[in-house]
């Protein structure tokens, strides 16, 4: 049972998707030949993983383990060139007979400049140059984000994950782990975290998927490696993909992107930069009182990178991201017709030097935020945030030992709060070793706010064991947590609270992978006990809002995630997440002992992946159970469960030697109305075409 009410599905729906699983399933089975493999770097004889391999309209991604499978069709020519290519290596062509029995293939690839990774003891590499994971982390791929048009329609398919905005694409977006806010949860872009200073949220609608490479999610809270944002999870976003190419993309609702990325060397150089703007209007009467409600936005962005190879152990360097939004936004669809102006912007820039012991970073990220709300109902409202934060950190490792400090200064210039500025430093160790067959790492954190007497210190510590051949990660996870109140927490005239306490959480995770042929099955359990938990609560009339701190809460469940590959023609993921998240607090019996506010119990998804004649065919399906968005007397108040269907179809082409990948996308399939946040509904049903074309 996912809940004591069963979704609303129309039977067709249902039928409809079962009979498309077994279709899918069984031919699955008997398609064209594929080439299997491994792929080597020539030097370390270490295996190389994401080489593309791509046969005529046919590519893969070799993985981890270097290991690739891919498609080789009939042709009505003898022969077929696979292509082997990677960042940093010479290019390799194997020429493939017609008729032959297709061999497993051993391909040695030379590295141009061939240097070591910093790579962290027991642990495991980020596809990030800025992060390393001490655990497996959950990914999603190119071709996944290639195929997703806005930011929130990617992070559905991550277990536990909730996505909630402010009335669709074009509006303030946030994600929530475990019920958890989304204030708790650290994104980052490439190691960077974007996190606000102002409120704690990152808003993911300020990221366009064109930029992105690949998505890792760390399914547990980590203040001692990522800092205050950290207390639930963390998400890093990879930018810069590979090679030059450009993509146009059009769809409903006036909704228009055109990007384009270009990659070079020279010499011991590598550069990249990627530019785009994208367009959406959004008109939806999809509402319970049919009110017009109405979303706009205007994008722009602007991402370069450049890394200059030292020598063959040593490199440095810069990466810069710029993006600015002009939005038009309905206010609280019960309130009244007025929309309000939002322009934000976010500028990142990082300079960093690396070699195989030292890594030293600067970061320099500006935020700025301009609202105008013209009342009615309601006063009118105008406000500025402007925050800059400044870092430097170092990193030094020796042997087993890995040690960081790290110095940041924030500065906040917005209206409506007196000018405040805080300089932080912290320091941490971390030590990675091995007891017999079990992997530990511990990393113990000190952080202190300059001016202010209060110590804040963070733990983690994980120990990994491979139990046996099927049951292939066992991991246990202990961690000491906690977040700062944000400017808007405390200083925002009126409805801060300068007495909030910091929050503080104790987490403990059970994690088990377990690994049957193409089947995998991940399984997180988890427990959280939160102390002085920061909630805007609403005050009085239930229309003003003001922070206070809970003094304890906790959360437990699991995350459960099933994946069936058979690469490359199929694949089915089914993601299921319970979450029992509860208030503690005999001073507010109110709420006490209740199912936190938009905290979902049961969060469910499934998606499948069917290569069928050149056509990739991905179907979507997304459960969020009910939510409490308003607690009352004698009954609480609630936002409706919902169940989404997505569908795309993706066909990869040659066009003058140049591979051309061409995406349909429908969201919300059958129209259904809901919401994700009480009074601001999320679009109907709408399609979307994307085109990219690759040069290189």
């Amino acid at each position: 049972m996912i809940s004591s009410r069963t979704p609303n599905i129309p039977s067709p729906v249902i039928w409809g998707f079962v009979f498309y699983f077994l279709f899918s399933f069984t031919y699955a089975e008997d398609l064209s030949e594929y080439l299997r493999g491994i792929v080597i770097d020539k030097i370390s004889d270490q295996p190389i993983k994401d080489v593309l391999v791509s046969s005529d309209s046919t590519y893969q991604h070799s993985g981890i383990d270097g290991e690739f499978q891919i498609v080789i069709r009939n042709q009505s020519s003898q022969t077929t060139s696979v292509e082997f290519s990677k960042d940093g290596y010479i290019d390799y062509f194997v020429t493939i007979n017609s008729g032959d029995s297709l061999p497993h293939l051993r391909i040695e690839l030379y590295p141009i400049i061939y240097s070591g990774s910093e790579v962290l003891v027991k642990g495991s590499r980020a596809d990030s140059d800025y992060v390393s994971f001490p655990i497996r982390t959950y990914k999603l791929a190119k071709v996944q984000i290639d195929n997703a048009v806005h930011p929130q329609h990617i992070f559905k398919e991550l277990p536990g994950l909730i996505v909630k905005s402010y009335g669709g694409p074009a509006s303030v977006t946030s994600i929530s782990f475990n019920g958890s806010q989304g204030d708790r949860l650290a994104l980052m872009l490439d190691g960077i975290i974007i996190n606000s200073e102002q409120n704690g949220i990152a808003d993911i609608s300020q990221i366009p998927t064109a930029l992105l490479t690949n998505i890792e999610f760390y399914p547990q809270g980590s203040s001692a490696r990522f800092g205050s944002s950290a207390l639930s999870g963390v998400i890093n976003m990879v930018p810069g993909k590979s090679g030059s190419w450009v993509s146009h993309s059009f769809g409903e609702n006036k909704f228009t992107s055109d990007a384009a990325n270009l990659n070079w060397k020279y010499r011991s150089s590598e550069y990249s930069i990627s530019t785009g703007i994208m367009d959406y209007v959004s008109s939806n009467d999809n509402t319970d009182n049919g009110v017009d409600f109405q979303n706009a936005i205007n994008q722009k962005f602007l991402y370069f990178k450049s890394k200059y190879m030292l020598d063959q152990s040593s490199d440095i360097d810069f990466q810069l991201f710029s993006v600015f939004n002009e939005r038009d936004l309905s206010g609280f669809i019960y309130l009244g017709p007025n929309k309000s102006k939002l322009e934000d912007e976010l500028q990142t820039l990082n300079i960093r030097y690396k070699d195989a012991k030292v890594s030293a970073l600067i970061t320099i990220k500006k935020s700025r935020m301009d609202y105008n709300y013209p009342g009615n109902p309601g006063p009118p409202l105008n406000s500025h945030f402007d925050l800059s934060v400044v870092s430097e950190k170092i990193r030094y490792n020796f042997e087993n030992y890995f040690f960081v400090f790290q110095h940041s200064r924030e500065k906040n210039n917005s209206s409506n709060t007196s000018y405040i500025s805080r300089d932080l430093i912290f320091g941490s160790v971390e030590y990675s070793t091995s007891i017999g067959w079990i992997d530990n790492v511990t990393v113990l954190r000190i952080d202190h706010e300059l001016n202010n007497d209060k110590i804040l210190v963070a733990a983690e510590s994980i120990l990994q064991f491979q139990p046996g051949e099927y049951w292939s990660l066992s991991s246990i996870s202990f961690s000491s947590n906690f977040k700062r109140p944000g400017f808007n927490d405390m200083y925002w005239v009126p409805f801060g609270n300068p007495n909030l306490k910091v929050e503080q959480s104790t987490n403990i995770y059970f994690r088990n992978i377990f690994k049957i042929d193409d089947i995998t099955l991940d399984i997180n359990t988890f427990y959280v006990r939160y102390r002085n938990l920061i909630q805007w609560l609403p005050k009085e009339t239930g229309i003003v809002y003001s922070p206070e701190n809970i003094d304890k809460s906790e959360s437990y469940g699991y995350n459960a995630s099933f994946k069936l590959i058979r690469s490359p023609f199929y694949s089915l993921q089914i993601n299921y997440g319970y979450n029992v998240h509860k208030h503690r607090n005999p001073e507010l019996p109110y709420h006490s002992g209740k199912q936190g506010r938009y905290s979902p119990k049961y969060t469910a998804s499934v998606t499948q992946n069917l290569l069928f004649n050149q056509f990739n065919f991905t179907m979507g399906y997304n459960f969020v159970s009910s939510q409490i968005r308003f607690y009352s007397y004698p009954k609480d108040l609630y936002i409706s469960e919902y169940s989404l269907f997505n569908f795309s179809m993706a066909r990869n082409s040659t066009i003058l030697k140049h591979r051309v990948n061409n995406v349909l996308s429908v969201n919300n399939v059958f129209n259904l109305k809901y919401e994700t946040i009480y009074g601001y509904p999320e679009p109907g049903r709408s399609y979307s075409i994307k085109t990219i074309i690759y040069f290189n």
